[in-house]
């Protein structure tokens, strides 16, 4: 009896001649068997087309039809014939087989289809543009024609801008306002042309050619070469470091009497339950409640403020200076057992630093966001660390954000739509890394704003206890996910097309 490959190679043949989307799904099909266990993961970009991300490598996987040749695959996709023998290479020195996949590698795709095949695998981190662009007397632009029940604030300056301090989004709502003849930002129609300066578009967004987009990319690119090196079922071996912002007289972020510190350390508490009772990882934590220990509160919560530092010895965050200070103890308690740990011969990359906070932004943003710590961003580097070591932690916090994001949002959590994994912290014409995440060594380091307090609905979510139990939830099943052994994994291919 032919096995399963064989059967789905001659159906794959026989489907390219009589229909090119059946053919597609079995290539997909005898792909995932013959590679299952791999971590394979595909997005189907249009009939023929997959975004592939395998190996460490991004490629563009295109179904050959008849008299395909790497010549003319190379003229298509990459705009010459020149690299057709670097395509075969890339293929085993073999010339494309009528209806099989052929492997195009991003670095010999055109700048647009390379963009597309970004756009479709780290839609999070490169999203697809829909700007214009021009020039006028008052210089470069880009155009955005707002959608309908689109708003100038979310739609156009948060998204496009990367500015979510209420303050500066509202500032440069009035500014894109005036310079596009807009005289009442509340109500646009749909459809008008909306004139930002070019200055202030976010690189990922800019026009073909740009070098901040090229830098961009290049910085997306280099984070899939990072991975952990081998699984753990259960996270078996895998440590995890909880924190949470602020805390004893320091509140953070508040809103109509909702406190950032208290919700944010009973999501610390519910992550640390999970792990405990369902995984094998070992958990510590940067902070202590005094008078509830680590035990999650229901609904709304009543403000105390006993939190402790747990440096030797504990440091009361009542004390003067608590905010700087507790704040530097936080990298360095994290450091220390880092350093602890790599010393009983612990991989570095077996190592989690997760730091709860929400956040105080512009009532129209919603949803989770994840900081990881970008290395154009720093100031310095931590000691010891050299640059190859930052750009390591930021793609392999990356690798672990978009985790996070996809399980927050199995579980019904809202994520920022529009960038919820960032690099660094815009504000007051700033820009920088958040000060937990500045100076750690910890190659996984991520800072999770759970949720923004100036939002009414995120607000009304975070005192309650099924939402917080939901966050936590989607945290340590990220977790696992993650450290999951390939062999369990499997391929994945996403159906849908890059928004």
């Amino acid at each position: 009896m032919p096995s399963l490959s064989t059967v789905l190679r001659k159906g794959l043949r026989f489907s390219a001649r009589s229909g090119l989307i059946i053919a597609m799904i079995l290539a997909v099909m005898a792909i995932g068997e013959s590679r299952a266990g791999d971590g394979v993961r595909r997005v189907v970009l249009s009939d023929g087309e997959l975004a592939t991300e395998s190996d460490n490598a991004l490629s563009l996987d295109v179904l050959a039809g008849p008299d395909e040749s790497a010549a003319r695959l190379a003229a298509r996709y990459g705009g010459s014939s020149a690299s057709a023998a670097a395509l075969k290479a890339a293929n085993d020195g073999a010339e494309p087989v009528p209806g099989a996949f052929y492997r195009i590698p991003l670095d010999l795709l055109s700048e647009e289809r390379r963009r597309l095949v970004l756009s479709a695998l780290f839609p999070e981190e490169i999203p697809t543009s829909p700007l214009e662009f021009g020039t006028d007397a008052a210089g470069p632009y880009a155009i955005y024609r707002l959608k309908p029940g689109e708003a100038l604030y979310s739609a156009v300056v948060v998204r496009f801008t990367g500015r979510v301090d209420p303050t500066e989004v509202n500032t440069l709502a009035a500014l894109i306002a005036g310079r596009s003849g807009i005289t009442d930002p509340r109500s646009i129609d749909a459809g008008y042309p909306i004139k930002i300066p070019l200055e202030l578009v976010n690189p990922e967004f800019l026009p073909n050619g740009a070098p901040a987009r090229a830098d961009i990319e290049e910085g997306i690119v280099a984070s899939t070469r990072q991975k952990v090196r081998g699984g753990a079922e259960r996270l078996s071996g895998v440590h995890v470091i909880l924190d949470a912002g602020h805390g004893g007289d320091d509140s953070g972020a508040v809103s109509a009497g909702v406190q950032e510190k208290e919700y944010a350390y009973d999501i610390l508490c519910r992550v640390r339950a999970l792990l405990e009772k369902n995984t094998k990882a070992v958990v510590t934590a940067t902070i202590r409640d005094q008078s509830t220990g680590y035990r999650p509160q229901e609904g709304r919560i009543r403000r105390d403020r006993d939190e402790e530092i747990l440096s030797e010895p504990p440091f009361s965050l009542r004390s003067s200076g608590a905010t700087t200070t507790g704040v530097n103890l936080r990298w360095r308690l994290a450091n220390a057992e880092l350093d602890r740990l790599s010393a009983t011969g612990v991989p570095d990359d077996r190592v989690v630093f997760l730091s709860f906070h929400a956040d105080s932004l512009h009532p129209s943003i919603r949803g989770t966001m994840i900081y990881v710590p970008g290395p154009d961003h720093r100031r310095s580097a931590p000691r010891g660390v050299t640059l190859g070591g930052l750009r390591r932690s930021e793609g392999l916090s990356r690798g672990l954000a978009r985790r996070i994001i996809a399980s927050l949002r199995a579980q019904r959590v809202a994520v920022e739509p529009y960038q919820p994994i960032r690099n660094h912290v815009i504000r007051s014409g700033r820009e920088w890394v958040p000060a937990v995440l500045r100076d750690s060594r910890i190659p996984h380091a991520l800072l999770v704003e759970v949720a923004n307090l100036n939002n009414e609905e995120d607000r009304a979510l975070i005192v309650t206890t099924e939402f917080r139990q939901r966050v936590a939830a989607g945290i340590v099943d990220a977790l696992v996910k993650y450290y999951e052994p390939a062999r369990s994994r499997g391929g994945e291919l996403a159906s849908t097309s890059p928004r």
